[in-house]
C-alpha cells in the first residue's frame, strides 16, 4: 500500500527553483494543481492562462454538474485530469488557505465522484463477460479522477473525510486500467506528491514505455509535469534515472 502523505500547503501558490545537475531548473509547486495537462482541443472548464488562470466570466453555479458532464462525455485520462484540476482551483478559489473557497461545491464535488465511482463499481460487478472490460476499465478511470481530485484539494489545504481511502482507489484504477499511460503518470504525480518514491518511479515507467512521440501529448505532458518535477525534460535520461532507481530498490 503506498504512505500517505501530502505535499505541505505551504507550497501551494509558489513555484520553486533550484538548480539541477540535469540542466534545467527543478520546477515544483502543488504537483497536481500547479502543472496544466495539455489536451489539444478537447472540451473542458473554460480557463485562463497559467496553472491558476480562472476564467472570470465563467458561472460557478452549475460547476460540479459541469464538471460531471465533460467526465461522462470523454474517456481520455488526460482530460479528466485537467477537468479536474480546473474544477480543484475553482472550488478553492485558487487559494491554500481556504480564502474564497466554495465549500459547497467542494463537498459537492467529491460527493459526485463518490456516487459515479460506485455506480460505474456496481455496473462492473454485474456486467456480461462481454461488457467486463469496458466495464472496469470506467469504473477504473473513476475511481483514479476521486484519487486526482483529493489529492488536489489536499495540496489547497482541504481534506475531505475520505482522503485516507485516495492511496486505495488509485490502485484499484492502475488494476483496472493498467495500459493506459495517461493514468500511470497521473499516478506518478500523486505518487511524486506524497513522497511515495517508488511508486512514482514504477508509474513513470510504464507512462515512459508507451511514448510514441516526444511531441505528442504524452511526451509533452510527462516532459511538464515528472521531467520539470526530476529535473530533466529529456525522456531519455528520465528512462535511464527510473531503471537506475528501480534496479536499485
Amino acid at each position: 500500500m503506498f504512505r500517505e502523505t501530502s505535499l505541505a500547503v505551504t507550497l501551494a501558490l509558489s513555484v520553486l527553483a533550484a538548480p539541477s545537475s540535469a540542466g534545467p531548473a527543478v520546477h515544483r509547486g502543488p504537483p497536481v494543481v500547479c502543472h496544466r495537462l495539455e489536451i489539444g482541443d478537447a472540451p473542458s472548464l473554460p480557463f485562463g492562462e497559467g496553472a491558476f488562470g480562472r476564467d472570470g466570466s465563467f458561472d460557478l453555479s452549475d460547476l460540479v454538474e459541469k464538471t460531471h458532464a465533460l467526465l461522462e462525455s470523454s474517456d481520455d485520462t488526460f482530460v479528466h485530469m485537467e477537468t479536474l484540476r480546473r474544477a480543484v482551483v475553482y472550488v478553492t478559489g485558487g487559494r491554500p488557505d481556504g480564502h474564497k473557497a466554495r465549500k459547497g461545491d467542494i463537498d459537492g464535488l467529491v460527493g459526485t465522484l463518490e456516487k459515479r465511482m460506485d455506480g460505474l463499481r456496481w455496473a462492473a460487478a454485474v456486467a456480461t463477460p462481454e461488457d467486463e472490460v469496458a466495464a472496469r476499465r470506467a469504473w477504473g478511470l473513476a475511481a483514479f479522477d476521486l484519487a486526482w481530485t483529493l489529492e488536489g484539494l489536499s495540496e489547497m489545504g482541504h481534506k475531505p473525510r475520505n482522503s485516507k481511502q485516495a492511496g486505495a482507489w488509485l490502485q484499484v484504477a492502475v488494476s483496472a486500467r493498467p495500459g493506459d499511460a495517461a493514468l500511470r503518470l497521473g499516478a506518478s504525480i500523486v505518487c511524486f506528491a506524497r513522497g511515495e518514491r517508488q511508486g512514482q518511479y514504477v508509474h513513470l515507467d510504464r507512462a515512459l514505455a508507451a511514448i510514441d512521440s516526444p511531441s505528442g501529448l504524452l511526451g509533452r505532458n510527462i516532459s511538464n509535469t515528472m521531467g520539470s518535477f526530476l529535473g530533466t525534460r529529456d525522456h531519455a535520461e528520465l528512462a535511464t534515472r527510473v531503471t537506475t532507481v528501480l534496479k536499485g530498490a
